[in-house]
């Protein structure tokens, strides 16, 4: 890639970061499930949102994250951490590490930027080969059978960010289902710079989710009891209109 698809990769994830700033209570999750944690691995740490309020707590933990660009656009953050806490280019699918965590976290519908059941299944049983016995997974996802989009949905806007003196206008467009529980969310953005000048990016995320049944066989088949869902950070019971499902696993014996 050259050097002005370079920029546009890493304009790409910083607007990542501004619009994509989790859901409401999840931070606070994740800190209080590692605050008694000897060592957390978090999977697609991102530009660390959540690992770097966990590395304030005092808890050690190690972030792998596969875009070189999300990493460099927490530069700002990776550059500070403690000495406990440190960030690492890596795949979910292939990763491994020469000592083993208590804790693995994924949050935010993490597992389902991998394309397949195939690389979701081999993640998991990374992460269970990654944990001490008895070692826990917490993850967060969103809830969908199946999207009902037969074709794109009209562009719609979602937020405006004043970032560095730019007004940025961001519009989000639901692809239809494609083959495999697949879908693209498109997003277009409009920069308008301090002095009036404007100009419109792009940039697509892919999905491939899991259904909650779905998801539940793949743990089993990785090794793991679920002890807990929720339908909400707030510990609501996970039900048939949850919209999000917080799973709490463990090794099973």
């Amino acid at each position: 890639m050259g050097e002005r698809g370079d920029l546009l990769e890493f304009l790409r994830a910083r607007l990542f970061r501004l619009v994509h700033r989790g859901t409401r209570g999840d931070v606070d999750y994740y800190c209080e499930r590692t605050r008694h944690a000897t060592r957390v691995l978090e999977l697609g740490c991102g530009a660390g949102r959540i690992l770097g309020l966990i590395a304030e707590q005092g808890t050690p933990i190690v972030g792998i994250e596969r875009s070189p660009f999300m990493l460099a656009a927490g530069q700002d953050l990776f550059g500070s951490l403690p000495p406990h806490a440190r960030v690492e280019l890596g795949d979910m699918r292939t990763f491994s590490f020469p000592e083993p965590f208590d804790t693995v976290i994924v949050p935010y519908n993490t597992l389902f930027a991998m394309e397949t059941d195939d690389d979701i299944r081999a993640c998991l049983r990374h992460v269970h080969q990654s944990l001490l016995p008895d070692g826990r997974l917490y993850l967060d996802c969103y809830v969908l059978n199946e999207t009902g989009q037969s074709a794109p949905s009209p562009f719609r806007k979602i937020d405006t960010i004043i970032d560095a003196g730019r007004r940025i206008e961001v519009w989000e467009q639901e692809g239809q289902e494609l083959p495999g529980r697949r879908f693209d969310m498109r997003y277009r953005y409009r920069i308008q710079n301090p002095d009036g000048v404007a100009r419109v990016e792009t940039d697509v995320i892919s999905h491939h989710y899991a259904p909650p049944d779905v998801l539940l066989e793949l743990l089993e088949q990785a090794g793991f009891e679920v002890t807990s869902r929720f339908g909400d950070f707030d510990r609501t019971p996970f039900g048939p209109d949850s919209v999000i499902m917080i799973i709490e696993a463990r090794q099973r014996g």
